[in-house]
């Protein structure tokens, strides 16, 4: 490949035309089939239009030819990680440190790697020598922020995010993550970042002591107003995609862990067997809002983790949720006696309250682990001894050293609360949400559920007609919020 034809595939790349790179590049690969250089770049196009099997085809097809290529070995290790191949990607890094031992963005995806594997410490010291080595990127100083908030350690993380924003003002996620620390942490007073003073100044917004106040549909109102104004004042236009608002025990649950093991092995890890919620089914997005308030202000003995949602997963009813975790069944039942006497009096009486165990997806595979019969705790799956050693294998095989413990959240009105508040009032566009219609405040959805909303709507309607045209949401008299 000559000089000339070089240039302009890289001046495509940079363009971020990768389909015209993938035209161009392909010829040239046809008669130059050792050309490492093309099958690099065409290889990096594939992926970045989701071609991940091509580009990992034809990055192996060059590492034949030349096996300590660092840019070929780079490539992959991110082709690999993209497509949640994280262990496999670590030796493509390492191969490229080897032969490049002074570049940072490999010790950077070495270091994103071992981050997703939960090797904390590995992760940390990786990153910290591609921070030595480039201190002005600001992907590492994001990455070390990632690498904080998966330790605990939100004001570390957060001083890493202003850090890579003041790099690379447009570095979206180092915003995401910024405004999570936000959830359990409130930056120092002397912080004048526009986004820390928009957080600082939805914070002073009082939800009010009195619950049935707070709860109110003229104070819900007065809350997403005013938090609205200040998001609007400061001119914060921020695409957060976060759609489920957590209150935090210091306790992890470790459910990445689970579900993985959940979806590679095909069991249920022996914690699950010990988890129970209590579940919460608001109707419509108006009594999300106030199952959110409850939430924050309820004082449970153990601080159980809780949190509300928007329904979003494939095979799974339902569109508004809350949920808090328990650890055994006469816990729940305990709190669900509680949960479900606020919720009659202060939401609807008919807003639906009940005991589940684990995961959905669990008692979709086992059916028999579900709660079958609520008054019978020995009608419940025990789990099988034989699936001890697999789960200990697969533990064997995956080293993680995150810490169990993290960062409790922070009572009170948070911008991330605000914005992931805004992405429920969308996706209750998107279904229809007849609560909607007296809502004056629905002008402050987002619009980046709402698509979504509207298919999630469609499917199950034409999955299960009868029984979604019978849903209370689609029947109760419209909340009017003035």
């Amino acid at each position: 490949m000559n000089a000339e034809v070089l240039k302009n595939l890289v001046e495509l790349f940079q363009k971020n035309q990768f389909t015209e790179v993938l035209k161009m590049a392909g010829p040239i690969i046809d008669q130059n089939p050792n050309d490492t250089t093309a099958l690099n770049i065409f290889s990096a196009s594939a992926a970045f239009t989701g071609q991940f099997q091509l580009a990992e085809n034809f990055l192996k097809r060059g590492l034949a030819i030349d096996a300590s290529h660092a840019e070929l070995n780079n490539t992959l290790g991110n082709v690999l990680l993209q497509q949640g191949k994280y262990a496999e990607s670590i030796k493509y890094f390492e191969q490229a440190i080897k032969t490049q031992p002074e570049n940072s963005h490999f010790y950077n995806g070495l270091g994103v790697a071992l981050l997703l594997l939960d090797r904390i410490k590995e992760s940390e010291q990786t990153l910290k020598t591609a921070m030595t080595l480039e201190p002005k990127n600001p992907d590492v100083h994001y990455n070390t922020g990632a690498m904080f908030w998966e330790k605990g350690c939100t004001q570390d993380a957060l001083e890493c995010c202003l850090t890579a924003l003041s790099l690379n003002p447009s570095l979206e996620k180092a915003t995401v993550l910024m405004i999570r620390t936000f959830e359990s942490h409130s930056p120092d007073e002397s912080i004048d970042f526009p986004t820390v003073i928009v957080n600082r100044k939805i914070r002073e917004i009082n939800l009010g002591r009195d619950i049935k106040k707070r709860m109110s549909d003229n104070n819900i109102t007065k809350i997403l107003e005013h938090a609205d104004g200040i998001l609007t004042s400061h001119d914060q236009r921020i695409n957060y995609p976060k759609t489920q608002a957590y209150r935090r025990d210091l306790t992890r649950l470790n459910c990445s862990r689970h579900e993985r093991i959940f979806n590679e092995r095909g069991i249920i890890p022996k914690f699950c067997f010990g988890c129970f919620k209590v579940q919460v089914e608001p109707r419509t997005v108006v009594e999300l809002i106030k199952l959110f308030l409850l939430f924050d202000w309820i004082v449970l003995s153990a601080n159980n983790t809780r949190k509300c949602m928007v329904e979003l997963r494939d095979g799974i009813s339902g569109f508004y949720k809350g949920l808090i975790y328990c650890s055994s069944l006469d816990e729940a039942e305990s709190i669900h006696s509680t949960i479900s006497t606020y919720v009659s009096e202060l939401i609807d009486p008919n807003v639906p309250c009940s005991i589940k165990r684990g995961c959905s997806e669990f008692a979709q595979a086992y059916p028999e682990y579900g709660l079958r019969d609520k008054t019978d705790a020995f009608a419940l799956m025990d789990y099988p001894n034989e699936w001890e050693a697999i789960e200990n294998a697969y533990d064997a095989d995956h080293y993680s050293d995150r810490p169990l413990q993290g960062a409790p959240t922070l009572k009170g009105f948070s911008l991330s609360d605000f914005l992931i508040i805004k992405n429920w009032i969308g996706y209750a566009r998107g279904i229809g949400d007849p609560s909607l219609a007296g809502f004056s405040i629905q002008r402050i959805g987002s619009n980046r559920l709402l698509e979504p909303a509207a298919k999630r709507k469609a499917k199950l309607l034409s999955v299960r007609q009868s029984k979604i045209a019978s849903y209370p949401a689609y029947n109760i008299k419209p909340i009017t919020i003035s």
